[in-house]
């Protein structure tokens, strides 16, 4: 079974996020810009253990069992870092299945996806008020 080697960092405008697996596949993430050096030091304080070792295609219980593990740290930064790791792995199932994200993602099993969609003028999303359940449409992409 694969499992994640590595987790590393790269400041610079944000943060860039690589994970890297015992059989050579890699891929790449990047968390919010504001503040990168404090996400990243808490992506390798907190959550990098949480991954570590782990299966990296189970990617919604990876990040679910981390947030319940560190708890006690709630925030902008554990979430930040959170999802610079998430994107990273589903980049990196995305390339072991030579196919795009959002078809490797829950979206494209028929479960939903929560969206928050705020300040997307022009955007091809819809939801439910501010927050709400966005799945993308099978021949545009976009949300239904």
């Amino acid at each position: 079974m694969t499992k994640i080697t590595s987790i590393e960092t790269f400041d610079g405008h944000g943060c860039i996020v690589r994970v890297r697996t015992d059989d050579g596949l890699e891929g790449y993430g990047q968390t919010a810009h504001s503040e990168a050096r404090i996400t990243g030091e808490v992506l390798h304080t907190l959550v990098a253990r949480n991954y570590l070792g782990r299966d990296p295609f189970d990617v919604m219980t990876l990040a679910e069992e981390c947030a319940r593990a560190e708890y006690k740290y709630f925030g902008s930064f554990l979430f930040r870092a959170l999802a610079g790791v998430d994107t990273a792995l589903w980049d990196l199932v995305g390339k072991a299945k030579s196919q795009p994200v959002y078809q490797s993602s829950a979206a494209s099993s028929g479960r939903r996806c929560r969206s928050t969609v705020r300040g997307c003028a022009g955007t091809r999303h819809r939801s439910r008020r501010s927050t709400g359940w966005w799945r993308p449409s099978p021949s545009t992409g976009s949300g239904r």
